[in-house]
């Protein structure tokens, strides 16, 4: 279980590094990037599954 969820914060970093990667280049991204309401935000709603893999990843045991 742990080794798929490593895999999977591998796929998140890569997909991460792409997205940011394009959106520096891209003019269409760097426009939208300049009205506050569609510029990054935290988290405001984390899915139940992401919330139980990071505890997992934690190592909290309940």
């Amino acid at each position: 279980m742990l080794k798929h969820i490593d895999h999977i914060e591998q796929k998140i970093t890569e997909y991460d590094r792409i997205l940011s990667r394009s959106a520096k280049t891209d003019h269409c991204s760097q426009r939208l990037m300049e009205l506050k309401e569609l510029a990054p935000q935290p988290p405001v709603h984390w899915s139940p599954v992401l919330v139980m893999l990071m505890i997992l990843r934690m190592g909290v045991s309940w």
